[in-house]
């Protein structure tokens, strides 16, 4: 029987018109946009005036000392020794760092009072370089009619009429909010009853309704803020007669100016097609609008000119008033812009905290909460809205502006890695030491835009059960998070490529990236996908059409329904667990501990390859639908592959805990969901395909799939995970004991050496306290807790060991966190929260002793 996967087809027969200011417009993505170039000029600036003046002196005579003490790694060492190297000159630096930091922060404080001055006055300028005045008496018609206009188009209060000079051909709205003023030639005001009146003070009005009127002057205004913080850094150099850093800085600033201007310039351009659609909503007003704008001699602007132009062409606005559709088309500036500053951005953030104790593990989790949701703002929304437009319309427009989207915020990702900051003194131009980790993170956001253009063509084909703010709210979330989930994968395993090859990269790809959190968020993701494809799909929102539309037709054959995907998630599981079974019975049992590491390291990405192959299944039968879909496919296909192996390791005599079948279902989730993310560039190349697709079609491709990326783990797994860790039998086992140990038993001797020093300092105060808890203890405590993330003991019993370390090290934290606060509250509850936290990792740290003293003894 042929069972459709996905509609593709358009749900109405005719072709009505959109109304595309239901959702935000472009204007409010832009100005987010706007809004982070600020901030990052703020970030960018403070940072370099450190590196300019005497504190970077200071800052780099200690990167002296520190590396001064870096312990010598040997060639082909392990990922922990190259770990622990990095940790000592990173915690030798700390106190360095931390400052850095506050002079970063200081930049976008500095910017943030900066932006508010200049907003505040702002008005008061204008009104004074324009000669504006209040309409007086003798054009009390002007006013009355004004606010007349006002209470039609719904405002509370109507904003006051002032009049320019002879030389004010245009109107324009300025103030703040609460007081808006419009402002009018006096051609234009003496003849309040003149054809040309209605519409152009409508329209005024529509922006001052829209509110975007503060938005469009921070748009003329705040580009001069960055323009002049950015100088602030070339004022220095000249003082101090030492300009060798000047060019390296004068190209990264003017690309994050061009990026503010560009911002700037399409805030101005696309809040005119804004208004013009708001204050015509009716065919009498349309052709009022349309005959002012005919008679408009502003002559267009040409080539590059458009990209910086404040002012669209007339004919453009006569275009888009007639079919406001393509106003909904994502541009691929606004693209490039998001990519660049995420660019810019990330790596400086994450260079900031990496090397603070306090946040040290929040490094690349925080500045990937900050910049995704800037993303699912900008570039969620941008796809958000054709998607909806397409249901309207029956157009296909969402699919061609995915690409550009996709490709423009690769481009801009690429180039603001190499303008930000974070890679100023490294040999390379993007700082790492070989171009392939930018450009795997680029590849990955890139493949992130295809995911939520196929999720936003989902929600907007059931957009008419949800409100347009339902709708809107839901796609900037689900959007942001994705964008945040791949950031910050994207960013933690290509920083362990660039340390450690491919060879960290796959630890940490298997361990921090399958942490609970990350799990956690995978889960949520899939089920937010499973809640919205259980609706069936719909007539088009009400909300998106203007006036009523008259035919509606729903999608020829069934809607997308949840099982389908299921069916592919099981088909493409089923494979992978097979693949795993024969390859057990073809090579036989594990040959020691060490090869029953390495395949179970090596079925953890068998598990998230195979739900890559589940969510790639439903892009290449369906495109973006399938894509979006595939979010749920991939989790639950990695999901069936693990289950499956658990079934296959208990019938070879293994005996499953919940513990252990909750880990090994964790492992491949998140990995398997960002291998889908980067495989969904097939979308740059799989046309988009309507109609019906057979089950043994769907059925076939999955099997298809899942067995070839099921067996390339495995044909891989002396590079995945090399078996010459343990040179000879028991090597493994005595550099843990005698080695790695002993040397975190001397560390927390240390640290018991510090809580004793610090509890006998009775001169201290709470929070001087606190401090010394946070330096001395949690510092040396999270160090310790990071070098034991990447150490993987080749023996079973040490690795159930390891595992007690890890926990006990997360509680030790967390209770000199806990003291840390009750000092500075001075809370009882929290002192015995924290006793009771510091007893039970005791405990568990004395377990881990209890096991390491009895592999000695042997």
């Amino acid at each position: 029987m042929a069972t459709p996967l996905a509609s593709d087809t358009p749900l109405v027969t005719t072709r009505a018109r959109p109304n595309v200011l239901a959702m935000p417009s472009s204007t409010v993505s832009r100005f987010v946009l706007l809004v982070a170039a600020l901030l990052s000029s703020g970030l960018f600036v403070g940072t370099w005036i450190h590196n300019e003046t005497a504190a970077f002196g200071d800052w780099l005579a200690r990167v002296r000392e520190c590396e001064a003490l870096r312990p010598p790694v040997a060639p082909g060492a392990s990922a922990s020794e190259v770990l622990l190297a990095e940790q000592v000159v990173l915690q030798c630096l700390e106190g360095a760092q931390q400052r850095l930091a506050w002079f970063a922060v200081g930049g976008v404080v500095l910017t943030l009072l900066a932006a508010c001055v200049v907003l505040a006055v702002v008005p008061a300028v204008i009104i004074r370089r324009r000669r504006l005045r209040p309409a007086g008496p003798e054009l009390a018609a002007a006013s009355e009619r004004l606010t007349a206009l006002a209470g039609e188009c719904g405002l509370r209060r109507a904003p006051q009429t002032m009049v320019g000079s002879a030389r004010l051909r245009d109107a324009f709205s300025l103030g703040l909010p609460g007081r808006y003023r419009v402002a009018l030639p006096p051609a234009l005001a003496v003849r309040s009853t003149g054809r040309a009146f209605e519409p152009m003070v409508r329209h005024e009005l529509a922006h001052v309704a829209r509110h975007d009127v503060t938005i469009a002057w921070s748009a003329r205004a705040l580009w001069y803020v960055v323009g002049v913080l950015l100088l602030l850094p070339v004022v220095v150099a000249i003082a101090q007669a030492d300009v060798s850093l000047l060019p390296a800085y004068l190209w990264r600033a003017t690309l994050l100016l061009a990026a503010t201007v560009l911002a700037s310039a399409g805030i101005l351009r696309s809040r005119e097609y804004d208004a013009d659609l708001g204050s015509a909503t009716t065919s009498a007003r349309r052709e009022a609008l349309t005959s002012v704008l005919g008679t408009s001699g502003r002559a267009p602007a040409t080539g590059w000119r458009r990209l910086l132009a404040h002012h669209p062409a007339a004919s453009q606005r006569l275009s888009e008033l007639a079919d406001p559709g393509p106003l909904a088309r994502p541009s691929a500036v606004d693209g490039a812009v998001a990519g660049f500053l995420a660019g810019v951005t990330v790596p400086m953030l994450v260079a900031l905290m990496a090397t603070v104790p306090s946040v040290t593990r929040w490094a690349y989790v925080l500045p990937a909460a900050l910049v995704g949701p800037m993303l699912g703002a900008t570039v969620g929304l941008a796809l958000g809205r054709p998607a909806v437009v397409d249901v309207v319309t029956g157009s296909r427009m969402l699919p061609p502006s995915s690409r550009v989207v996709a490709a423009a915020l690769a481009a801009g990702y690429l180039v603001g890695q190499a303008a930000s900051l974070a890679a100023v003194g490294s040999e390379t131009v993007t700082g790492s030491t070989t171009p392939l980790p930018p450009l795997l993170g680029a590849l990955a956001l890139a493949g992130t835009t295809f995911v939520v253009a196929g999720l936003a063509a989902l929600a907007a084909d059931r957009s008419a059960h949800l409100s347009a703010r339902g709708y809107t709210t839901a796609t900037i979330i689900v959007s942001a998070v994705l964008f945040a989930f791949v950031l910050w994968a994207a960013t933690t395993l290509t920083s362990a490529l660039d340390l450690g090859g491919w060879s960290l990269a796959t630890q940490v790809a298997a361990t921090l990236l399958s942490r609970p959190p990350a799990v956690a968020l995978v889960v949520a993701l899939a089920v937010t996908v499973l809640l919205l494809v259980a609706r069936r799909e719909s007539h088009p929102p009400r909300w998106a059409v203007e006036g009523e539309l008259e035919t509606v037709q729903a999608a020829g054959g069934p809607s997308v329904r949840p099982w389908q995907a299921l069916l592919v998630a099981l088909v493409a599981g089923t494979v992978g667990a097979s693949t795993i079974l024969a390859f057990r019975l073809a090579a036989g049992a594990a040959q020691g501990e060490d090869e029953q590491l390495q395949r179970f390291e090596v079925y953890t990405y068998v598990f998230a390859a195979v739900g890559a192959a589940a969510g790639l299944t439903l892009l290449v039968l369906h495109g973006l639908r399938g894509t979006g879909l595939g979010l749920l496919a991939a989790p639950a296909g990695s999901a069936v592959a693990a289950l499956g192996f658990v079934v296959v390791n208990t019938a070879f005599g293994g005996a499953p805990t919940p513990a252990f079948v909750l880990e090994v279902v964790g492992r491949g989730l998140p990995v398997g969901v960002l291998l889908f993310v980067v495989g969904s560039l097939m979308c740059l190349v799989v046309p988009e395909q309507a109609g019906r697709r057979p089950v043994w079609l769907l059925v076939g491709v999955a099997a298809l799939l899942a067995f070839v990326a099921a067996v390339a783990p495995i044909a891989a797994r002396d590079a995945i995970s090399p078996l010459s860790r343990a040179s000879a039998p028991g090597t493994a086992v005595e550099e843990y004991v005698v080695g790695y140990a002993a040397s975190v038993t001397a560390r927390l001797s240390a640290v018991d050496r510090a809580t004793t020093a610090i509890d006998a300092d009775v001169g201290l105060t709470g929070p001087e306290r606190a401090q010394r808890i946070r330096d001395e203890l949690v510092a040396p405590v999270d160090q310790l807790l990071v070098e034991a993330a990447a150490v993987a003991p080749a023996d079973e019993g040490l690795a159930r060991a390891h595992a007690l370390l890890v926990q006990g090290l997360e509680g030790t934290s967390a209770a000199f966190v806990g003291f840390a606060r009750a000092f500075e509250t001075d809370d009882p509850a929290l002192f015995q929260q924290a006793q009771a936290d510091r007893a039970a990792a005791q405990q568990l740290l004395g377990a881990w002793l209890e096991e390491v003293g009895g592999r000695q003894a042997e």
